[in-house]
């Protein structure tokens, strides 16, 4: 069970979304197409303040309270938190949040002899600013697009950046 009082926001929120040009449910949830919000409600159980959002009215982050004391509730939380991925924000300097973590990282995997897959994770590998996989792969993320996986030694070879074992100088 958990500390109800520990949250300053508990969010109830439901959304309506499509998957488009399909001719039923079974073929939508098979497609690999991520979710179009049509609209969604939302509610703050704590506070009592709702709000609702129709397509195109969206925004790059959710409107309602997000992080650590935020609890987000839903039916169907595997379609809902598709509407908005589930990220954690930190406020930059200009106010804007901004992702810096959380579970934003996409797998397509084709299993076979060999598999193939193609990832990408919100908000880079590195989590100090200075490196240059802190946020590298944070507009491919925005885009929608992919980066091939290494799975053969061949393939982790060819994309190696930096070699390094432990217990020798770098």
């Amino acid at each position: 069970m958990f500390d109800i009082p520990r949250y300053r926001a508990i969010v109830a929120a439901d959304f309506e979304f499509e998957f488009g040009g399909h001719s039923s449910f079974a073929d939508a949830s098979c497609s690999g197409e991520r979710p179009r919000p049509v609209c969604m409600v939302a509610r703050d159980l704590i506070a009592g303040q709702t709000w609702r959002i129709w397509r195109g009215e969206f925004g790059p982050e959710p409107p309602f309270p997000i992080g650590r004391d935020a609890l987000f509730v839903a039916f169907y939380a595997s379609a809902e938190l598709g509407c908005f991925r589930a990220l954690g924000f930190t406020r930059a300097p200009d106010g804007k949040l901004v992702a810096s973590g959380g579970d934003a990282w996409v797998l397509a995997v084709e299993f076979g002899d060999v598999p193939h897959g193609y990832s990408v994770l919100a908000y880079g590998e590195s989590s100090r600013p200075d490196s240059p996989w802190y946020a590298d792969q944070a507009e491919m993320f925005a885009k929608g697009k992919l980066k091939k996986v290494a799975f053969t030694e061949a393939d982790v070879n060819a994309q190696a950046v930096v070699r390094y074992r432990p217990g020798e100088k770098r």
